[in-house]
Formats: C-alpha cells, structure tokens, sequence
C-alpha cells in the first residue's frame, strides 16, 4: 500500500510557496479609553486590603511582549487595567491561576470603601457566573480597571 505523494487539495506540480506567511504585526501597548497616564513601574496599594501590591510580568500574546499586572500578596487580589486582560497568552492565564492557587492566603479583612488604585474611583463589586460558580470581580466604571 502506498501513501499519497500530494497534500489533500494539491495536484502533482502544484507549486508550495518558498516562504513563511509573515507573523501577524505586535499587538499596540496598552491604552487607556482616558486621559490617565500609564503606570510605568509604580507599584499601587491594594483596594481591597490596602496592602501594597507587586508587579508579575507575564506573557503577552506575541513574544516577547509581556503584560505587568498587579498582585496583592497578603489578599490575592489581581488587579488588571484596562484591557490588561486581553493581552496575556493562554500559558499566562494558566501560570497565574496556578500560581493564585499555590499562593492562596487566610481571608484578609477588606477595606470598609474600596476605590480603583489608578483613577480612585469607587469599586463596584460584580459576581461573574462561571462553570466553577459565582467569581467576584471588582470593577472600575472610571478607567475599566478590574
């Protein structure tokens, strides 16, 4: 028995081409939909325990792009900006849900007014349904921080 000599769809004498499609154009660094500034490397408190948070660099769709996001170690709280989110790969999510879930701390006490560490607006607490049940998510209606 012998095995095709022709890609499925290709006559013999097709002609494959010499070279690589070029790799899609980077993605633009983050925007904000407003007139704040970026943070470039400060480090913010946490709104929910007022903790100060670190910065985690995780990758980003298109190598070597990275996306600094904030972490509250004594909490666990994340803190993406606007559209910070959309940004990480799926080996990012996936090293950030383990490593969330590795670090996982006692319940802190939450602040008594939680405002957004970018613009200090007042955070509004949604509980996303999941295939896990109910996430809670603070979000921000000033910048689209979350």
């Amino acid at each position: 028995m012998s095995l095709p000599t022709t890609t499925p769809g290709r006559r013999p004498g097709d002609d494959f081409p010499d070279t690589v499609p070029e790799a899609p154009p980077p993605l633009p660094p983050l925007a904000m939909d407003h007139d704040l500034p970026l943070r470039k490397g400060a480090l913010v408190d946490c709104p929910q325990c007022r903790a100060p948070m670190r910065h985690l660099s995780l990758p980003g769709h298109h190598a070597p792009a990275t996306v600094d996001i904030d972490h509250c170690g004594p909490c666990g709280l994340v803190w993406f900006d606007a559209r910070e989110s959309v940004h990480l790969s799926p080996a990012a999510w996936i090293q950030l849900l383990r490593d969330l879930h590795r670090l996982r701390q006692a319940d802190v006490p939450h602040a008594p007014s939680r405002a957004c560490p970018l613009c200090a607006k007042a955070l509004k607490e949604v509980r996303n349904l999941t295939r896990y049940g109910r996430f809670p998510v603070l979000e921000c209606g000033g910048c689209g921080g979350h």
